[in-house]
């Protein structure tokens, strides 16, 4: 019996520091208005300002495998220490409000 709750207690403590170690994502919504910044490994890099759901702006560093056209929207979750992850393409009415008006599209 104390063998099995000394297991128990390890696999719960593992848990909690595997779970405490990923950030969170946050989705950033961004208006590609201009070309790529570099290529590299056959990836295309940009360097964009990005807005969550509230609106808060955030430099955005995403890669694509091709280029993106000026006037693309696109949605990239990001985590807190700048990682990003894949970028979607996205059509604008699925942009929040609060993002969209921060892009001064109109």
């Amino acid at each position: 019996m104390r063998k099995l709750s000394i297991l128990f207690s390890f696999a719960f403590f593992s848990t909690l520091v595997i779970a405490s170690c990923s950030s969170p994502k946050i989705n950033y919504y961004i208006y590609v208005y201009d070309t790529y910044d570099k290529k590299q490994d056959e990836h295309y890099i940009y360097i964009l300002d990005g807005y969550n759901a509230e609106g808060e702006e955030r430099r955005i560093t995403f890669r694509v495998e091709t280029p993106l056209d000026e006037g693309t929207f696109v949605k990239v979750a990001a985590e807190v220490e700048s990682y990003t992850g894949n970028a979607k393409i996205i059509d604008e009415e699925n942009i929040p409000k609060k993002a969209k008006e921060q892009m001064n599209l109109h």
